[in-house]
């Protein structure tokens, strides 16, 4: 008895340990791209730390599953995206708290409850496609601003070059802490040609501001609104997909679990109201999840293992300075090239599906906006079945209803 017992802290250990260190430098990647709205980097760093910790345990307190919530990527890509349309970056975190309150309330609904598989996994993988080859635009344009061939002989390129690669190949070998052997190997180089510096291990968190800037105009307001629905929507999608992914897993792995989308979506509306009062990006489930499913985690506690990883972690701002962008970008671009692997699927659905997959993956990578390819692809597949008088899942009708208020908005 004593002798499982210990096994089973030995596994949620190692799993939660794994997990956090395949998502650690989200902290350095995420701030990167939230930079953008003005505050200092040790302030995203703070807020990073503090909202993953505080995701993930909530995550082990309501869902109670090794399911982590913390900030992500593709839906902080999209919030930063938001700002392009020169709206006040303050009113935004405004609206991801309210955000919070509308996944709230969904999660209390009975559809949500009843709701077994939220989207075809046809257009799941044209999402994840639409995403990668979006990160590998944003990758390629921040790694060269200005292409040239006298930017392509730089010792930064064989950087980005050697991080790439390097990813590929643990991947391609299967070693489990591929990232970490390839971030320290990329801190070292770029230290040897002088690129980062050093300023020491550990730091004190630095003063996060939380002022919302509000506006009399009526039309800000409209604005408001909009970027709360689109939040909402693109949470709701997000914390969907990977739920039902991570399930599609354990049943992979015969260790089925009820899909935990209400608790989830409770967990993730809890984060975004904290999130938008540290003026930080918009929450999500992390597929990366799967790594600590993989290696045994059943429970809870691997979850907190994280939580606790972040919250030393927080105190570990000085590691920034020495690692270069040029890993980033190339975390970024393979994440990209990693997303894009299911392409080859698209040739055996129907000529309509693939037309549909092909203008969504356009759409994301034109306009820069995976809520715009999400919108297309909801009317298409509510369309699809009315044309076809077949049931359709009730979640993805108020989805679509979600999207034409958002189209409404858009043209005030």
């Amino acid at each position: 008895m004593m002798s499982a017992r210990l096994q089973y802290f030995k596994t949620e250990i190692t799993a939660g340990l794994s997990v956090f260190f395949s998502v650690w430098t989200i902290t350095f990647l995420y701030g990167h791209v939230l930079q953008r709205f003005g505050c200092s980097p040790s302030h995203w760093f703070t807020a990073i730390c503090l909202l993953a910790c505080s995701g993930c345990l909530i995550s082990c307190l309501l869902i109670r599953q090794p399911f982590v919530i913390a900030p992500g990527l593709s839906i902080g890509w999209f919030f930063c995206h938001l700002l392009t349309q020169n709206q006040d970056p303050k009113t935004l975190f405004l609206g991801v708290a309210f955000s919070g309150i509308a996944l709230i309330a969904l999660s209390q609904m009975k559809l949500i409850r009843n709701t077994t598989q939220f989207l075809p996994e046809s257009i799941q993988e044209t999402i994840n496609i639409g995403i990668g080859f979006l990160f590998i635009r944003i990758a390629i344009e921040q790694q060269f601003p200005d292409l040239h061939f006298s930017a392509l002989q730089n010792i930064h390129t064989y950087l980005f070059i050697f991080t790439v690669a390097s990813l590929a190949f643990y991947k391609a070998t299967h070693i489990r802490l591929g990232l970490l052997f390839t971030v320290l190997s990329t801190i070292v180089l770029a230290r040897m040609f002088q690129l980062t510096h050093w300023q020491g291990l550990f730091a004190r968190p630095s003063h996060i501001t939380t002022i919302f800037s509000l506006s009399q105009d009526p039309i800000q307001w409209l604005a408001l609104t909009k970027q709360t629905l689109e939040i909402s929507l693109f949470s709701l999608f997000d914390t969907a997909i990977g739920v039902f992914c991570l399930q599609q897993l354990q049943m992979t792995l015969k260790v089925p679990m009820q899909p935990a989308l209400s608790p989830s979506y409770m967990s993730v509306g809890l984060n975004n109201i904290i999130s938008g009062i540290l003026l930080c990006g918009p929450n999500t489930t992390y597929i990366e999840s799967t790594i600590g499913i993989q290696l045994g985690a059943r429970k809870s506690l691997s979850i907190f293992i994280v939580a606790c990883c972040f919250a030393i972690f927080l105190f570990c701002f000085p590691l920034g300075s020495m690692i270069p962008k040029e890993l980033f970008r190339g975390i970024l671009f393979f994440i990209g090239g990693s997303l894009i692997t299911p392409l080859y699927k698209i040739r055996y659905k129907t000529l309509t599906a693939n037309l549909l997959s092909v203008s969504m993956i356009a759409i994301m990578i034109w306009r820069k906006s995976i809520m715009d390819g999400l919108i297309i692809g909801i009317f298409a597949m509510v369309l699809q079945h009315k044309l076809n008088h077949t049931k359709i899942e009730p979640l993805i009708g108020y989805s679509a209803l979600f999207s034409l208020i958002i189209l409404a908005l858009r043209l005030i």
